[in-house]
């Protein structure tokens, strides 16, 4: 797992032609330049939306517990949150989010209360820490466990038997295997970090995981992502028209993280999270037309046998 925790490094201090590429953005936007390594300007350590209250309840299947939020009129989203773990930055905020635009969304604490800190991270990145936390967690065994036998029963018993999926960082490595489900329609990944858990775990390969895909990726990159999750890279070529991706001037982390009170990450921030809501609602059921649709197609049988 040393190769994904230079991986991850890389993704979250970036190099210094993004630095560039970042400073220049700011520049042509009209904001003012601040220094790259200068934590207000990243996506770290977190920024937080103080006047934010939960609207969920945290459930327990097993030895699972789940944040749940929403209604969904059979339409769910499975949330795969990033290394922080279940309660950092925004990820319960836009778990509420997309639950007040019709979405059942199921956020699973697959790390069972564990989760990096700031601490692992700065003054200097401990990649002892990482590489132990990624090896401990990134098992795709004992993930799909969890969907199998706790997440997707409990959707069946809310009469729920498709889903979508949404990752951010860690997250998108469990969206990526996730769109090899029957039952999943949709994946969207933020700032992935799929590529790095992959290529350090000598037993899983990326074209083979790409190759069982079955449905749609969006993937809304920031600047530090590989070129292969990028239009024209490997997930591209082996996906075809199954991938979308938009490519961000921003940290990795952005979306759940970034500073919000500087006003271009705050955009991209809206943008993103626009976009994969306006992604998922293009698979949403609308249950209540299917039922008015059905009401009617019976009373028009029943006056043409009249």
């Amino acid at each position: 797992m040393k190769l994904f925790a230079a991986t991850f490094i890389a993704s979250a201090f970036c190099e210094t032609n993004i630095e560039n590429k970042i400073a220049r953005f700011r520049r042509d936007a009209g904001y003012e330049t601040i220094p790259f390594l200068d934590k207000e300007a990243k996506a770290w350590p977190e920024s937080h939306n103080v006047e934010y209250r939960q609207n969920g309840k945290i459930i327990t299947i097993d030895d699972l517990d789940m944040y749940v939020v929403g209604e969904g009129n059979k339409n769910a989203i499975i949330w795969n949150y990033d290394v922080f773990g279940f309660d950092s930055g925004r990820t319960r905020e836009y778990c509420d989010h997309f639950a007040d635009n019709g979405f059942l969304v199921v956020l699973p604490d697959f790390f069972r209360g564990e989760g990096l800190t700031v601490a692992d991270f700065f003054p200097a990145p401990d990649f002892a820490a990482l590489a132990g936390f990624t090896a401990k967690h990134t098992n795709w065994i004992n993930i799909q466990n969890d969907i199998d036998n706790k997440i997707l029963p409990y959707l069946n018993d809310q009469d729920i038997t498709t889903f979508g999926s949404m990752g951010t960082c860690w997250g998108g490595y469990n969206s990526v295997r996730m769109a090899s489900y029957a039952e999943s329609e949709y994946s969207v990944i933020f700032h992935t970090s799929h590529v790095g858990l992959i290529e350090g775990n000598p037993n899983e390969d990326e074209t083979s995981i790409y190759e069982d895909v079955k449905h749609d990726i969006l993937l809304l990159n920031s600047a530090g992502e590989p070129e292969s999750v990028r239009a024209d890279g490997l997930m591209n070529q082996i996906l075809g028209d199954k991938f979308q991706s938009v490519d961000y001037t921003q940290d990795h982390g952005w979306v759940t993280r970034g500073n919000i009170s500087i006003p271009e990450v705050k955009a991209d921030v809206d943008d993103a999270i626009q976009r994969a809501l306006e992604f998922a609602n293009d698979y949403k059921y609308d249950y209540s037309s299917a039922s008015i649709l059905a009401q009617s197609l019976i009373s028009l049988i029943i006056c043409i046998n009249l």
